[in-house]
């Protein structure tokens, strides 16, 4: 596939998104900017490769992707000093691109990689607007050492002297960059938005389908966590608060969607009595998860850290309310707790245990449920990603303040 895109007559100013792998819910967004703001060319750089994510992306072709990545380079490498000058040949590649084809304004998603902070410091000097955006949130603001909060507070705070404006998620987002000096009105929510179309509904026969492929009897309810088998999404803590509740609630089984290096070590744990009760589902695509939604009864999200978590997002527009710990940003903005769901005290097993007897109730749950379209339709009103990215564009007269879409 081409580094960079055929040459075109279109002279409309550009518009660069600068990502690291192409998910679905960033090709969402960029497809959204293509149809809802024409008057700029987008152009969606890409700067890794998958990394642990398996992810089937079709049609990116529809917002202009220019990839940079090698699908065997992990994002993690990025900061290592072996891969130093690769990293800074990246930023000149996109940097010859903003060049060649007027491109205004660039959002750099992340800022720590020296693709990153190369292309900031060329975009400060030389005219072009630039804006940072990140999921990174208060909660889990947590240095290892005093020297790495000192080169944080550093590298964090010229970032943010040198971008026209910051892009958080939401409030827990919001109040990390202004603990490292950005000033509140330049700050525009630019959260993570799966295609909430996709989730909304789904075909009953493919849901019976699903429940059939994986033994998911309609006569049971279901608790359900999805996201990678690791140990910062304590599923450990939520195995064991599973087995706390299990003998009170006998007609509840607990799904686990998703893998990694600790499958094993957590089926190890859940006891004998309880393994037909436990179904792992291994890793699912987005249409699979999607059906999986709409079996659950309730999603959990045990987390100890985790900046945003789109399955948030996905599962309330599926109906189902969620039970997060209180370090998710995505959870922190759009679950009311006690209303459309729960929220406990990371790592607390007796909240756990407390808000999963409350979910599983009855009465209790089905209030919750009700709850959870309008507490979702409340956050889309307050934060539409496109709404942040216009403002933002007409902060610094990229596009004028009388676009709309």
């Amino acid at each position: 596939m081409p580094a960079t895109p055929k040459e075109t007559n279109d002279d409309r100013p550009g518009f660069g998104i600068v990502s690291n792998v192409a998910t679905p819910y960033r090709i969402h967004l960029q497809r959204r900017v293509v149809a809802e703001i024409p008057q700029l060319k987008l152009y969606s750089f890409f700067t890794h490769g998958r990394a642990d994510f398996n992810w089937e992306v079709r049609d990116a072709e529809a917002i202009n992707p220019i990839w940079l990545g090698d699908e065997r380079y992990y994002e993690y490498e990025a900061g290592r000093p072996r891969n130093w000058v690769r990293e800074y040949r990246k930023a000149g590649r996109i940097i010859d691109t903003v060049r060649r084809r007027r491109i205004a304004a660039v959002l750099v998603n992340g800022y720590r990689d020296l693709t990153r902070v190369r292309l900031i410091r060329w975009c400060r000097a030389h005219g072009i607007h630039v804006f940072m955006r990140g999921d990174s949130n208060i909660r889990g603001d947590r240095p290892r050492t005093v020297l790495h909060a000192w080169a944080k507070r550093r590298l964090l705070a010229w970032v943010i002297r040198s971008c026209d404006a910051v892009m958080p998620m939401g409030r827990l987002g919001q109040a990390y960059f202004e603990k490292y000096g950005a000033d509140p009105g330049r700050c525009f929510w630019v959260p993570y938005e799966p295609d909430y179309d996709i989730f909304t509904t789904a075909d009953p026969d493919a849901i019976a389908a699903f429940r059939a492929e994986h033994g998911l009897a309609a006569s049971r309810r279901y608790l359900l966590f999805g996201g990678r088998l690791v140990p910062v999404k304590r599923v450990d803590l939520l195995i064991d608060a599973f087995v706390r509740i299990a003998d009170r609630r006998g007609d509840w089984n607990l799904i686990i969607a998703g893998d990694g290096r600790l499958r094993e070590e957590l089926a190890a744990r859940v006891p004998r009595s309880l393994a037909d009760r436990v179904i792992w589902l291994g890793f699912l695509e987005v249409d699979a998860m999607r059906l999986a939604y709409h079996v659950a009864d309730v999603m959990v999200l045990p987390s100890d850290y985790e900046p945003w978590a789109l399955v948030v997002n996905e599962a309330m527009a599926a109906g189902c309310p969620v039970v997060s710990s209180d370090v998710v940003g995505a959870a922190w903005d759009m679950v009311k707790d006690r209303v459309s769901g729960r929220l406990f005290p990371a790592g607390d097993i007796d909240a756990l245990t407390e808000a999963l007897l409350d979910v599983t109730d009855a009465a209790t749950g089905a209030r919750y449920r009700e709850a959870t379209d309008e507490a979702l339709a409340d956050w889309r009103r307050r934060a539409d990603p496109v709404e942040g990215i216009r403002q933002a564009l007409q902060s610094v007269g990229v596009l004028p303040d009388s676009v709309t879409s």
